[in-house]
């Protein structure tokens, strides 16, 4: 008891310990200062260890990151019908640049180009540019070529019901309305207004399915509409055939049919990712289901690219 007595008197700090161990008392960081006082000089502070076990926000506080930008090299390969109610599909493989920008106003990647005009906890306002590849099948021989690239440019709006910041993935609807504009570049540079696109798209979003973010995983659903210009460009006869027979079909705007999507990319690395894309439309009940120029009402479209990052921003911005 002596030896002990005079272990405490030479170091408190000691006899805590041992009492803790021994479960004679709490810890509690009040008698631990207390007790130390003698032994720790006025002008240092014992910083206070919590203990408590991370919460789900906080974990998700310690935010995955991406570059700010990043430029590298991309290579895609996809199996798409020539145009949405053909009856004929191919396949489609080519290199591309990467180019990717993550700003609080601007993104840009390979879905296209976005500028954010307003967000809060339950709406955000964007104005989005993206395309997409047509090409003539035979059902449209003999009538005017589909330019190559169809550009949709326009502003959504988009309701969220969760959000990644508290629930940890998104479910929003957005409602994107956009003007279709055409281009090609067989014979030169060209550019023609087609008539204005829209859908009603329900979207989700989780990036948390497996550790580190490695997984983003999108799907969406949507139901489009089209005005009576665009429809016309895709689906009424035109050319020789239309002009011999004055009665050939004239398609209208209206219910353009439904879509499932998912979008799946996986991060290897931090320069090295897969992304693969696959989606469903359906032309059931469509305005123009009965044109002629409609042979399927399923298509199928799916594809895959590797993204290899060359070049990357030394600032880094949360993976959302």
């Amino acid at each position: 008891m002596k030896n002990f007595m005079q272990s405490y008197a030479h170091g408190s700090v000691k006899w805590l310990i041992v009492a803790i161990l021994m479960g004679i008392a709490p810890l509690n960081v009040t008698a631990i200062r207390a007790a130390t006082s003698e032994n720790t000089p006025q002008n240092m502070v014992e910083p206070e260890k919590d203990s408590t076990p991370l919460s789900t926000d906080d974990k998700r506080n310690l935010e995955v990151t991406d570059p700010l930008w990043e430029v590298g090299l991309l290579g895609l390969g996809a199996y798409i019908p020539y145009y949405k109610g053909s009856s004929e599909n191919r396949s489609i493989f080519f290199p591309l640049p990467y180019v990717v920008y993550r700003g609080e106003i601007i993104d840009l990647d390979d879905a296209g180009l976005t500028g954010h005009l307003f967000s809060s906890d339950r709406f955000s306002i964007d104005v989005s540019l993206y395309g997409e590849v047509n090409k003539n099948d035979t059902a449209r021989d003999g009538m005017e070529e589909l330019d190559t690239v169809m550009t949709g440019i326009g502003p959504a709006l988009n309701c969220y019901f969760h959000r990644k910041e508290i629930s940890g993935y998104d479910l929003y609807l957005s409602l994107p309305v956009r003007a279709a504009i055409s281009g090609d570049y067989d014979d030169s540079l060209s550019a023609d207004y087609r008539g204005i696109q829209s859908k009603l798209i329900l979207f989700y979003e989780n990036y948390d399915f497996l550790p580190q973010k490695k997984l983003e995983f999108i799907m969406g659903f949507s139901v489009g509409f089209m005005d009576s210009d665009l429809a016309d460009y895709y689906y009424s006869e035109n050319g020789e055939a239309a002009d011999i027979d004055p009665s050939s079909y004239k398609a209208r705007g209206g219910y353009a049919g439904a879509t499932g999507s998912l979008d799946l990319t996986y991060h290897f690395a931090d320069r090295f990712s897969v992304r693969l894309y696959s989606s469903v439309d359906v032309l059931d009940g469509a305005a123009f289901e009965d044109s002629p120029l409609v042979k399927e009402t399923v298509n199928f479209t799916a594809g895959a690219s590797l993204i290899f990052s060359i070049w990357q921003s030394e600032r880094r911005v949360p993976r959302d």
